[in-house]
């Protein structure tokens, strides 16, 4: 099936400049209070293409051998080892050598892949790592897997009630603990072997913090979230979140986009199970995520970048980063309408790459008729549309247009990432759904390059056939030149 063509340019619709107190009437974008710097600009630099997927796959593709630029990685599970030949199982990892040498077998046998399809036009072997459900949590594999060792969510970092909490002092130190030892050892062991250092080690959170809803249970609330306010810990300035703000200051000092305090959480709000998805509650379930995300970009340099910047010091330092996560999260106490500059962390904690994700297709799974009263401030297909007209512009199919706007949607968001933090270079990470066509991959990433991304990280799955790497391979050479 031949790809779609590209869809033309399309209109930018000038945001609204009504008075502050009137956002919840204004129609689509409404500016932010802060005036966003300009994006940073193109790097002459190609971008790298860094490609997860798995290690056994067809490496005389030109994908591989005829561009510099596109990187392999390698991916291990730090709950598990790797056989000699570099097969991972599910045998117990028993501390941070056991996956060091996971780490070295597997990259041996990426060597071994490659090197028959080696030639004068290649460049030295790069590659990055992937320490998989590093920081992660699967409950019912704490007393197996040693290695799993939670960030957030940590036994003894969780509420009286045995919850969740706010606060992660034990599990920073726990994975920091860990996290040492295995870089130090990794470290020596690239050199003792004087295999290359990775370009980059990018984490896959097995336990991150983007969809919890469920702070508030019932009325009265027995949620987490009023437990946590209550705990001793909320306000102890040995309990950040940031490094700066209790959890109770962070509630404390959020408001809206109209500098209103926070509305109270409405449990009697219409449609959704639990209320927290309600756009009632917009604001008050943002406020406790948003808090949560701090928390996990705070403790997540703490417990594993810091200590990469220490071990591996000078120019040739791998490159940190987590799919589906950057440096400026969605971590403001103020609310975000669709296409609002992410004006909230800047760049607090050094994060190398920022990693915004795009899946190729329509970024929310909310139906429009349950949010028909909903204000500008929620993204749905209406808001981005009144925001947006692309409808009136160009005549498009119902299945063109949602395509079209997730694409627009999707450079939009990276474009504001890329204004947040300057000194982070955006890395998207994109995975595919079967729908999405080369040229909406090549518009995404030449947009991206445009304003300032270093690089890409690219999802493949197993089954990887010669048609995605041919795919991909005119995808590098497009957004390449």
């Amino acid at each position: 099936m031949p790809d779609p063509a590209p869809a033309p340019p399309l209109p930018q619709a000038a945001p609204p400049t009504p008075p502050a107190a009137a956002w919840r009437d204004a129609p689509g974008l409404y500016p932010a209070f802060v005036t966003p710097p300009p994006p940073p600009a193109q790097s002459p630099r190609p971008p790298l293409f860094l490609f997860e997927g798995p290690i056994e796959q067809d490496y005389s593709h030109p994908l591989w051998h005829e561009h510099h630029n596109t990187v392999p990685s390698v991916r291990t599970d730090v709950r598990g080892r790797a056989t000699p030949d570099g097969k991972e199982t599910w045998e117990p990892a028993a501390g941070p050598h056991d996956t060091v040498r996971s780490f070295v077998v597997r990259l041996l046998r990426l060597i071994d892949l490659l090197a028959p399809h080696f030639g004068p036009r290649n460049t030295p072997l790069r590659w990055y790592a992937i320490p998989a459900a590093w920081g992660g949590l699967i409950e019912r594999e704490l007393k197996t897997f040693p290695n799993l060792i939670p960030l957030l969510n940590h036994p003894l970092d969780r509420l009286a009630s045995g919850r969740r909490a706010p606060f992660a002092n034990r599990g920073i130190a726990a994975n920091r603990a860990w996290t040492s030892e295995f870089l130090e050892d990794f470290a020596a062991e690239l050199k003792f072997r004087r295999l290359p250092t990775p370009l980059a080690i990018i984490i896959t959170s097995e336990n991150g913090v983007g969809d919890d809803f469920g702070g508030h249970f019932g009325n009265p609330d027995v949620g987490w979230v009023p437990e946590a306010l209550a705990d001793p810990r909320a306000d102890d300035p040995d309990h950040t979140i940031d490094g700066e703000r209790t959890f109770k200051a962070f509630f404390d000092q959020a408001r809206t986009l109209d500098d209103q305090p926070i509305p109270e959480y409405d449990h009697s709000a219409g449609w959704s199970n639990p209320p927290g998805r309600s756009p009632k509650n917009a604001e008050s379930s943002g406020r406790y995520r948003a808090a949560m995300e701090l928390l996990w970009d705070y403790a997540r340099d703490r417990a594993l970048g810091s200590l990469v910047r220490r071990h591996f010091p000078g120019e040739s330092r791998p490159l940190v980063g987590e799919y589906q996560s950057a440096c400026d999260s969605h971590s403001s106490p103020v609310r975000l309408l669709p296409g609002i500059w992410r004006h909230h962390m800047n760049g607090r904690f050094r994060a190398d790459l920022q990693v915004p994700d795009w899946y190729g297709s329509w970024p929310s799974k909310v139906d429009d008729v349950e949010f028909a009263t909903a204000g500008p401030g929620v993204a749905t297909r209406r808001n981005w549309l009144r925001s947006r007209p692309i409808a009136a512009a160009h005549a498009l199919e119902p299945a063109q247009l949602e395509r079209r706007l997730a694409l627009e949607i999707a450079k939009d968001q990276a474009e504001q990432h890329a204004r947040a933090a300057p000194h982070a270079p955006i890395a998207p990470y994109i995975t595919m759904n079967d729908g999405t066509g080369v040229n909406d991959l090549i518009d995404y990433c030449r947009h991206c390059r445009s304003v300032g991304a270093t690089a890409f990280n690219v999802f493949m799955p197993v089954t990887a056939g010669r048609e995605l790497l041919d795919k991909w391979k005119s995808v590098v050479e497009a957004v390449s030149r």
